[in-house]
């Protein structure tokens, strides 16, 4: 009698990962072994994936404890010769504690890690997302907001403001203390599958994609090598696939590590390269050498299982707990407010003490920045962000100058005591509504088009400075004039060659709590170039640097004016009659000056556990709120302050208005209630500036 080889039986675990995994391994394991009887294993519902013709059958499991079960009633079934392949990190998770023959044991999980990896490898900086949010806003800004958040349960998601960051963490829900935000990383960028047997790597390939199209072929040496290298230190068994980006440096960095084979991992197979195979077939094999391929992955119809369930499920499981905040995360400070309880809210409340600290630092940064460069290192408090009286007062006291955008601006700074000389003027309508003081007596006028700059030649005197704002090159703006390209740069040369004037002042302003503060600081280097080459041009001197403004605060005392003392050595060398840097700090001063003090109307409690309170403030109150963190205190009934930490509670405003939700991510202690005190820091700025009247019957 012949013998009969039995039916190899293949039970794919998750079929929920959008990405298609699970179709996809199942389909390179039907192309690999035609006659295998495939099932799709899921907790309470089946995902798309499992409804693929690749399937013969679908078993769910009831809840997360009968899901193992599950496993071992189907490996019996077939003899405890069954193959179990995870399709998601979940699941990898799962059976890794069942000491799987075909997957990755803990140890091997726990070892690729990231962002905290135990392997010799780089990894990008990261910061968790539990961490406070002045902490992940200050870290998104140093990496130019060019950021991933990533998980072991989501899609990588691109993160480039502060509002799309919270919006991505409200929707995380409890998922979100499990991930991470990581720096971006520029470079080449090379996925790597891989199938390996007790840590000696049996083959990998390299997937380049471009959308829905990707194109198969061997991975690169060192892709390899590295990829061989962390095989062998975790002992790695099973499939996966390796996220790698090389810089310019030739650094090699491990951007993700997916413990599963990939989506396009039949697509793979169909190029020759078999990555499943070695795991179904004797220990020793490795896969052949396949050819480079480029296919696309498209969408297909398929009729759906009427036998199983297609509700989706939320996945939780008690032993995936969140990688470690990192040590010495900075707390949220806090307030210290002496009111009274009878104060009538909603109010804004001046922090003085606060303000004075932060006017008298600030004027000595920039005192010890200009004795290092050997030129002049002036601040022009920028009017428009908080036209405060006190912060006036501040500026004039320690010496600093006035940015205007407006005549009307202008007038306020005269009343407030500034000379037309310690007046900067700026914007592209800075002569309306009508003149409140001569140009010619202002410290320095800056051009927004070729026309104004014409106009405002024929008005100054040929010995005094007039200034150019230049458009950036390599960020959007409106303002500015542009010097894209060769033909708008001629017309700005044309124009400085006509004027009368030779002493020139070239502007710049882009806010790096936006762009990033690497990116500004490239902005900055390229507009002293530029300035360079306008002063060869023309025969003009460039004598003052305009910088603007848009730092956050802690950023500009603790990262611009440090630096601006040997960032200005370097300018003197391309501009030798520089003699001036100027910085229009508005934020950066004002921002911390006021805080808004509101009072609990009323709490709620809601059908998830979670709790409501209405207040009497509101966004009208706080227009900037969505541009950066505004920490919420309240006040205890012994009068402390406290900090509210980050939970699931929310604070409503007032007004009839879907968007009017003050915080939506904050932890309500139980003896906050009607009546209760609470306080939004950092109201200061634009916060008042922009402030609004909206119902209130007038």
């Amino acid at each position: 009698m012949s013998h009969v080889e039995p039916r190899l039986h293949v039970i794919i675990a998750g079929t929920d990962d959008a990405s298609g995994c699970a179709a996809g391994i199942a389909r390179a394991v039907r192309r690999r072994l035609p006659a295998a009887s495939i099932t799709a294993l899921d907790i309470g519902a089946v995902g798309a994936d499992g409804h693929d013709p690749a399937f013969d059958d679908v078993r769910i499991a009831q809840c997360h404890d009968d899901a193992l079960a599950a496993v071992l009633r189907l490996r019996s079934t077939h003899a405890n010769s069954a193959i179990v392949l995870p399709a998601s990190w979940w699941w990898a998770r799962l059976l890794a504690s069942q000491r799987p023959m075909h997957a990755p044991d803990a140890g091997a999980l726990d070892a690729v890690a990231l962002p905290m990896t135990s392997i010799a490898v780089a990894t990008p900086p990261w910061i968790p997302l539990s961490d406070t949010d002045e902490a992940l806003d200050r870290f998104c800004q140093h990496h130019d907001w060019r950021i991933w958040l990533r998980g072991p349960l989501a899609p990588a998601r691109r993160i480039d403001s502060w509002i799309a960051l919270r919006s991505a963490r409200r929707a995380l829900g409890a998922d979100a203390d499990r991930c991470r935000l990581q720096a971006d990383i520029a470079g080449h960028h090379e996925h790597v599958a891989l199938v390996a047997r007790q840590g000696h790597l049996l083959g990998c390939v390299a997937a380049h994609h471009y959308g829905p199209t990707y194109r198969i072929q061997p991975a690169s040496a060192a892709a390899r090598d590295l990829v061989a290298a962390v095989v062998a230190a975790t002992r790695w068994t099973g499939g996966a696939m390796a996220h790698w980006v090389c810089d310019r440096a030739g650094t090699h960095w491990l951007i993700a590590w997916q413990p599963h084979f990939p989506e396009w991992v039949d697509g793979a197979a169909q190029a020759g390269w078999d990555l499943i195979g070695p795991l179904l077939v004797p220990p020793h094999a490795r896969i052949g050498t396949g050819t480079s391929a480029t296919f696309a992955r498209i969408a297909i119809d398929v009729p759906l299982r009427h036998d199983v369930p297609i509700v989706p499920v939320e996945r939780r499981h008690p032993h995936m707990d969140a990688p470690p905040s990192r040590v010495g995360a900075p707390a949220v400070p806090a307030l210290v407010l002496d009111i009274a309880d009878a104060i009538t809210t909603p109010a804004r409340v001046d922090l003085p003490a606060m303000s004075a600290a932060r006017f008298g630092h600030v004027a000595q940064l920039a005192h010890q920045a200009s004795a290092q460069a050997g030129i002049a290192i002036g601040v022009a408090y920028s009017i428009k962000t908080d036209p405060d009286p006190l912060l006036m007062r501040l500026a004039h006291t320690n010496g600093m100058l006035v940015d205007a955008i407006s005549q009307h601006e202008v007038a306020f700074a005269l009343r407030c005591g500034f000379a037309p000389e310690r007046i900067v003027l700026n914007g592209p309508a800075k002569h309306w509504p009508t003149p409140a003081a001569p140009l010619e007596q202002m410290h320095t006028v800056f051009c927004d088009s070729l026309a104004e700059l014409a106009g405002v030649a024929s008005r100054l005197r040929a010995a005094q400075r007039i200034g150019v704002r230049l458009r950036p090159t390599a960020a959007p703006s409106r303002f500015g004039i542009p010097v894209g390209t060769p033909a708008e740069r001629s017309a700005l040369v044309d124009a400085l060659r006509r004027m009368p004037q030779q002493r020139l002042a070239v502007h710049l302003h882009m806010a790096s709590s936006v762009v990033g503060i690497g990116t500004w600081w490239h902005l900055v280097a390229a507009l002293a170039e530029q300035a360079a080459a306008l002063a060869a041009d023309s025969q003009c001197d460039v004598e003052l640097l305009d910088l603007g403004g848009g730092w956050a605060p802690q950023a500009f005392r603790e990262r611009l004016l440090p630096s601006l003392g040997a960032a200005a050595l370097q300018w003197r060398a391309l501009l030798p009659h520089l003699d001036t840097i100027l910085v229009e700090p508005g934020k950066a001063l004002a921002q911390e000056a006021a805080c808004l003090v509101m009072r609990t109307l009323e709490r709620r409690s809601t059908a998830c556990g979670a709790v409501d309170i209405v207040v009497d403030g509101s966004i009208t109150e706080l227009p900037d709120l969505a541009s950066y963190p505004h920490p919420c205190h309240a006040r205890h009934p012994d009068g402390s302050w406290h900090a509210l930490g980050r939970g699931n509670d929310r604070i409503l405003g007032r007004t009839c208005w879907e968007a009017d939700i003050i915080a939506d991510d904050v932890a309500l202690p139980d003896w906050l209630g009607a009546g209760t005190l609470l306080a939004v820091a950092d109201a200061g700025a634009y916060d008042r500036s922009m402030a609004y009247v909206f119902g209130q019957g007038s």
